[in-house]
This record gives structure tokens, C-alpha cells and sequence, in this order.
């Protein structure tokens, strides 16, 4: 139930957040989507894919491609704001089990 609450909570944000870039600014929401997933880094928890996708979004709007630039961008997006509650997830409940501790 707290996963499909999750789920429905960050698809809802992107939707909000994608929206006010407005219909073909892949730029705006790239730069969204990596100041996310640098936050999600700097907490041990950015995702590689994150990361590829944005290189193949930046690659496809230097292209032209712009349609094509977006869709990577708003998936990108989507990654890293999953990554990043992911990271705070693990941040806040996981702990180094005692038997390895000592």
C-alpha cells in the first residue's frame, strides 16, 4: 500500500512539475531532473539509468529530435525523483546490522 501511495505521489508531482515547463522544454525539465538526481547522489543513492537517460535526452535535443529529447527527459525526471525518495528511504531506515559492525 505505501509503494502505490509512493508511486501515485511522485507520478502526480512529475505531472505537476512537467506541466509548468511547459509542452516542448525538454531543457527546463533535463535541468530539473539533474538537480534531483544530485541530490540523490549526494545521499549514496542516484541511479546510472538516471544518468544515461539524460545523456541520451541532451543528445536527441542537440539532434533536433526535440519529441523525442522530451520523452527522455520527463522519464528522466521520473527516475530521479524515484531514486531520490529511494536514497532518503534507505537514509532514514536502514542501518549496518550489528553482526558487521563488530
Amino acid at each position: 500500500m505505501r509503494k502505490h501511495l509512493l508511486a501515485v505521489a511522485i507520478a502526480t508531482e512529475l505531472l505537476l512539475s512537467s506541466t509548468a515547463w511547459g509542452a516542448d522544454d525538454a531543457g527546463g525539465i533535463l535541468k530539473e531532473a539533474k538537480t534531483v538526481l544530485d541530490e540523490a547522489v549526494s545521499l549514496e543513492g542516484g541511479w546510472t539509468s538516471t544518468q544515461d537517460l539524460i545523456k541520451e535526452s541532451e543528445q536527441q535535443l542537440q539532434s533536433g529530435a526535440k519529441d523525442q529529447a522530451l520523452k527522455l527527459a520527463k522519464q528522466a525526471l521520473a527516475e530521479a525523483k524515484l531514486s531520490l525518495e529511494r536514497a532518503r528511504e534507505l537514509n532514514k531506515n536502514w542501518s549496518v546490522p550489528k553482526y558487521l559492525t563488530k
